[in-house]
């Protein structure tokens, strides 16, 4: 376990750089912009600088980015475990960046079903492409037939037709077809 190799690091931090390294513990790949929006500070870029020039197990990577080392930051979830409301607030903060499939991963942990679905119909295809498809399928597991809008459901039958089940498929399609009809034909 790494906790021996941490417990006592936070306390060593000024209370400000402290409830900073708490509000942006669920970031991997970070930037002071989605830092402050995450902390709801002004000056992330600073914090971060001062985190790396006083190895605090965070690393600069090329393009402003920033990482804590993985050690350290599944010691930070394990003693910190997130609430709903701060995988809620991630969704939301890579949303307004245009991050879909960021927003999307928080999405599903925070329950957030409408979220979850949008995300879904932005970057179903590129997941497929990607070869997330057992994301994709897990995201839309998570919605489930009744939380599918018609987009959604055809992105299930489309998963179900590239794994060879056709028959499963089908009813899927004609569900789609039915919510696209209920919804005037967008």
């Amino acid at each position: 376990s790494h906790a021996v190799c941490f417990d006592g690091i936070l306390e060593t931090l000024p209370e400000s750089l402290r409830r900073f390294v708490t509000d942006i513990r669920l970031l991997e790949d970070m930037t002071p912009a989605l830092c402050n929006k995450m902390a709801g500070i002004g000056n992330a870029a600073a914090l971060l600088e001062y985190l790396v020039n006083n190895h605090y197990f965070l690393k600069k990577k090329e393009g402003g980015h920033y990482r804590f080392y993985d050690p350290f930051a599944d010691y930070l979830r394990s003693v910190l475990p997130p609430a709903k409301e701060e995988y809620q607030k991630a969704a939301q903060c890579f949303l307004d960046a245009g991050d879909w499939m960021s927003a999307g991963r928080f999405a599903f942990l925070a329950d957030n079903w409408a979220l979850l679905e949008r995300c879904a119909v932005q970057t179903g295809d590129a997941m497929i492409t990607n070869g997330l498809i057992p994301e994709l399928d897990g995201w839309l597991d998570r919605l489930g037939a009744d939380r599918c809008g018609p987009v959604a459901c055809l992105f299930k039958a489309k998963l179900l037709v590239l794994r060879g089940q056709y028959a499963e498929a089908m009813p899927v399609v004609d569900r789609a077809l039915s919510g696209f009809r209920s919804a005037g034909g967008r």
